[in-house]
């Protein structure tokens, strides 16, 4: 999946994101806590993300007490601004995108 980052207001802290699905079709988040530094890796299928302070995807394992993005979890299509302008303020989220329509096998 992609994302990119449109903007930051350093005021506020709110960023805003263009997430891109790849090899699916519905993209869930979970809010995650932050800790620890985080390597960069290449996104490839099936990969879990999150984006400390906005726009630079890194990809880490889930820390104790943070939950894994499943398909319970919100939908960036129904968050505020969507996939073309998905806003937070949190500093770190965990992406993983879903193929619902059974596409990619």
């Amino acid at each position: 999946m992609g994302i990119k980052e449109i903007s930051r207001d350093e005021n506020t802290g709110e960023v805003i994101q263009k997430i891109s699905p790849t090899n699916g079709n519905d993209v869930k988040y979970e809010i995650a806590d932050g800790r620890g530094l985080c390597g960069w890796k290449r996104s490839r299928p099936g990969s879990l993300f999150h984006t400390r302070g906005g726009g630079f995807p890194h990809e880490r394992p889930v820390q104790e007490g943070e939950r894994e993005p499943s398909s319970a979890s919100s939908s960036v299509g129904n968050a505020l601004g969507g996939y073309k302008a998905f806003k937070t303020k949190d500093l770190c989220l965990r992406f993983k995108c879903f193929d619902t329509e059974d596409k990619n096998n």
